[in-house]
């Protein structure tokens, strides 16, 4: 069977990293269909408005198509805890569940599932590779943990190759996520530069992990696999300064010791306990100042896979993007990633 006809179905179409992919799909002429929450008038690909949730839906869409890239999923919430930890485990893990057994009584030949680097929680290792313990914090990762194994249930029994796809923060054109919030704030004059800058960080734009995904789909699988997907790792410095000169604005030259900060949020939690505004400025600071790289060689060696887009000129298409719209991903269906 050659590529130009094989049938991708892509769910979260209508999402950040759906819609990229429904469109690379279609640019290497693979027959394609996306199935997203709702109706998206641009959308230059064959879209069904369904819900994964809605099992019946689900198996309408699915049918006959030779390939499933899962990428439906609640993300982007950046108040989790203004969403009920059962809503992330009916999105996440109940409609991949859904999803993956729909794909398991048609036959489909390969299902992807894009998966998050947030389901190893926090560790100690200095770059993160795919035999790492799983130890999920949060709703979010903790849903998409389950969402991993919901799909191993489902597909292993029918024997349907399964391809994991734990993606680190994506970032570009029209993104929703932590670069855009780092980029507004910056943009506004409300961001503080606390600690030195030289924690490094793993993120990949978002036209990479497209190819990315597009790459396993395409690729011979006769079991299960895992993968983290990356671009190489970076500094908070050169994220940070490539946002500045993308906006056309000067970065500050000081900056405030973290030890100070953390030593006052320590004082903070002390007296208002560690569950209120403090405790969460806390664990933001620390996620901030912390490490966060991921092995990404095994997807590179295996696959042949390379990034193609430099952090410098992402940021600046990123910046581009936003001065041409505005917050205009703000108003992006919460559940598609």
């Amino acid at each position: 069977m050659t590529h130009e006809k094989t049938r991708v179905l892509v769910t979260g179409a209508t999402g950040y990293l759906g819609s990229a992919v429904a469109r690379a799909a279609q640019a290497q002429g693979l027959v394609v269909r996306g199935v997203g929450r709702r109706a998206a008038s641009s959308a230059d690909f064959g879209l069904v408005q369904a819900d994964i949730l809605d099992e019946r839906g689900v198996e309408e869409a699915v049918a006959d198509f030779d390939i499933v890239i899962h990428a439906a999923a609640l993300a982007h919430v950046f108040r989790p805890s203004n969403v009920p930890r059962s809503t992330f485990l009916d999105v996440n893990a109940r409609g991949t569940e859904n999803v993956a057994r729909a794909a398991a009584r048609h036959g489909c030949r390969h299902f992807v599932l894009i998966s998050s680097v947030a389901v190893y929680g926090a560790s100690e290792a200095t770059m993160v590779a795919e035999d790492a313990e799983c130890r999920p914090q949060g709703a979010y990762a903790e849903s998409k943990f389950l969402a991993e194994a919901r799909a191993r249930e489902q597909l292993s029994a029918a024997g349907i190759p399964l391809t994991i796809l734990r993606m680190t923060t994506l970032y570009g054109e029209d993104n929703p996520g932590n670069v855009n919030r780092l980029m507004r704030a910056i943009d506004r004059g409300r961001f503080v530069w606390i600690g030195s800058g030289f924690q490094r960080k793993s993120l990949i734009h978002r036209d990479d992990a497209a190819r990315a995904c597009l790459v396993a789909a395409l690729s011979p699988a006769t079991s299960e696999r895992t993968f983290n997907v990356t671009a190489p790792p970076v500094t908070m410095r050169e994220i940070v300064g490539g946002l500045y000169q993308a906006l056309g604005r000067v970065a500050p030259r000081w900056h405030i010791p973290e030890r100070w900060v953390l030593g006052a949020c320590r004082t903070a939690v002390g007296v208002a306990g560690p569950s209120g505004f403090a405790g969460a400025v806390q664990s933001t600071l620390r996620t901030w100042l912390a490490d966060a790289v991921f092995d990404g060689g095994r997807f590179e060696r295996e696959l042949q896979f390379r990034p193609q887009v430099a952090l410098q000129d992402g940021l600046r298409r990123q910046v581009e993007w936003y001065r041409l719209n505005g917050d205009a991903s703000g108003a992006r269906d919460r559940f598609l990633r």
